[in-house]
């Protein structure tokens, strides 16, 4: 009687507070009965396994002798093409509140670029955005904006296809009616969500991911 009366209902306190201070709520009584019974995890992809928001993780610029240079997975800068191009791409996002032009932004000032403020900008929405910076003519968007702007993004399209089948978002950037490279995003994984799926795998779980 005593276990039941008092332990049970201590543990369940004790427990449910503990789990609040992780983030975890629970309900009522009767689904920690039911969380016994799981086989199966379901997580949603955005905020839980990544972290929510976009990161630059290639930078596809060409290099003085007109060869195509990347840079991979935050690397330093490996040329001054590519640093001319992230310089070149965080100028025009400068005003931008956009997820991918804060993750532009934020590489240029991890790379120590300090970007310029267009002499004149234009968003062309779902498209991409038009300046000028300096003497030159700036172009930033996908592969679509700059055909429609006359553009030929063909030496980069194969490059394109590769990121964007690997899950990445890629915009290309023109200057003077010439494409100039590209640079990819994607939302990165937290740290800590391979740990916490295999140790949910060790508990005897199945682990799906919706999106």
């Amino acid at each position: 009687p005593c276990a039941l009366g008092l332990a049970t209902p201590t543990a369940i306190m004790v427990g449910s507070g503990r789990g609040a201070g992780l983030g975890i709520l629970i309900k009522e009584a009767p689904a920690l009965e039911e969380a016994g019974a799981i086989d199966v995890v379901v997580l949603d992809k955005t905020g839980t396994i990544t972290l929510g928001k976009p990161a630059v993780t290639d930078i596809v610029a060409f290099g003085s002798d007109g060869k195509l240079i990347s840079m991979a997975n935050g690397a330093a800068p490996p040329s001054h093409e590519a640093t001319e191009l992230l310089r070149v791409a965080a100028s025009l996002e400068s005003g931008s509140e956009h997820p991918l032009a804060r993750a532009i932004l934020n590489r240029a000032r991890e790379w120590g670029i300090e970007p310029r403020i267009p002499d004149a900008f234009v968003a062309v929405p779902g498209s991409g955005l038009r300046g000028r910076i300096g003497n030159d003519e700036v172009l930033l968007g996908t592969a679509r904006f700059l055909r429609e702007s006359n553009v030929a993004a063909d030496s980069l399209t194969a490059t394109a296809e590769r990121l964007e089948l690997g899950g990445k978002t890629v915009i290309f950037i023109a200057r003077n009616g010439m494409v100039v490279g590209l640079i990819a995003l994607a939302d990165q994984l937290k740290p800590s969500s391979a740990r916490a799926i295999n140790q949910l795998e060790r508990l005897g779980l199945s682990v799906y991911m919706i999106t």
